[in-house]
């Protein structure tokens, strides 16, 4: 009879130390609308944030482009295709927090291959239901873009607009006509404020 209420009271306590572990998971675990997604981060329902960064001086004083967005908060990807390379290695992409991403357009030694010279400025719009996977999606194809780099029609520019467009920014102007030199491109887009990346 001992033994018996014994093991009635184990069960009980098990039982009831269960439910509470399962109440307590319920209670910290994560929002619906946050899900893991390929490549690291989380996404959101946003707002997010696009970016774009210039370099000034790039293509003979065309410009060069670059890109950013917003994948969770304080959490970007960002990347470039900084020119044409065989290997892909002048195309690439990171991830990290806000402060990475403009210490990476600042300095070449943290950006993968040290591709091209430090960037000029950044400007950011905000996004009002960001598709990160889409943006993880073209991201992945830096490399790819780098290595058939067309200077008409497949340059960081077409790079930069693609990651944007499929993040899901709004008014973003065609990279093709007027607006198809970076730095018209740059001056064009909607940014209402601007981070100065080299004094």
């Amino acid at each position: 009879m001992f033994n018996t209420n014994i093991r009635s009271f184990k069960s009980s306590t098990l039982l009831i130390t269960t439910t509470l572990l399962c109440f307590a998971s319920l209670a910290t675990a994560s929002p619906a609308s946050v899900a893991p997604i390929p490549g690291g981060g989380t996404a959101f329902e946003g707002p997010g944030h696009a970016c774009i960064v210039v370099r000034h001086a790039g293509a003979r004083h065309a410009g060069h482009v670059a890109w950013g967005v917003e994948i969770s908060r304080d959490h970007y990807l960002f990347g470039a295709v900084e020119g044409p390379s065989s290997n892909g290695s002048a195309g690439w992409f990171k991830a990290g927090s806000w402060g990475d991403m403009l210490a990476a357009f600042q300095k070449a030694s943290l950006r993968p291959g040290r591709a091209g010279e430090p960037y000029d400025a950044i400007r950011c719009v905000p996004v009002s239901r960001p598709n990160t996977a889409r943006a993880w999606t073209i991201a992945r194809s830096m490399a790819d873009r780098s290595r058939h780099y067309n200077l008409l029609n497949l340059n960081c520019l077409h790079a930069t607009y693609a990651v944007l467009h499929d993040y899901g920014t709004a008014n973003l102007p065609s990279p093709h006509g007027f607006f198809r030199l970076p730095n018209l491109y740059y001056n064009r887009f909607d940014g209402r404020h601007e981070w100065i990346l080299r004094r």
